[in-house]
C-alpha cells in the first residue's frame, strides 16, 4: 500500500456508480464526456465501504473553476487535504479491483480508497 499527500483541499465534481464494480467504466465515460477541458486536472476513483459493508464508488475530477460541476449538473464536494492510501491498477480493465486482495485490505484498513490519474495519463493509483 502506498500513500499520496494532498497539501491543500481540492474542489471536485463526481458521479456515483449505482453498482460496484459493474458501473465503474460507465461513470468514467459519463464524467469524461461531460468535461470539455481535460488538461491540467486530477481524475479520481474514490471508493469506500458504507455502513453495510457495500462498496460505494465515485468517479471524480478536480474543478478548474468554481461552479464548474454545478454548471455541468454534476455533484461537487471537497477532497480534504491530507494523506490517502492507494494501490496501483495500471490496467483496470484487465484486473478487477473488487477481486484484488490488495483492494480488499485497503478497504478494510482505510476509510477511503483513492485512485488518481493526472493530466489524462494512463497510470492511476488506488
Amino acid at each position: 500500500m502506498k500513500e499520496i499527500i494532498f497539501k491543500e483541499d481540492l474542489q471536485i465534481m463526481y458521479i456515483s456508480a449505482h453498482s460496484f464494480p459493474n458501473d465503474i467504466f460507465k461513470v468514467h465515460q459519463e464524467l469524461h464526456s461531460s468535461i470539455v477541458n481535460k488538461d491540467g486536472r486530477y481524475y479520481f476513483g474514490i471508493s469506500f465501504a458504507d455502513g453495510t459493508g457495500k462498496i460505494q464508488y465515485n468517479c471524480a475530477a478536480t474543478e478548474m473553476f468554481e461552479g464548474e460541476g454545478a454548471s455541468l449538473n454534476i455533484k461537487t464536494a471537497f477532497l480534504k487535504k491530507g494523506v490517502y492510501h492507494f494501490i496501483s491498477f495500471p490496467d483496470a480493465k484487465e484486473k478487477s479491483a473488487e477481486n484484488s486482495e490488495e483492494f480488499k485490505i485497503l478497504i478494510l484498513t482505510s476509510k477511503t480508497a483513492l485512485q488518481v490519474a493526472v493530466n489524462k495519463k494512463e497510470h492511476s493509483f488506488l
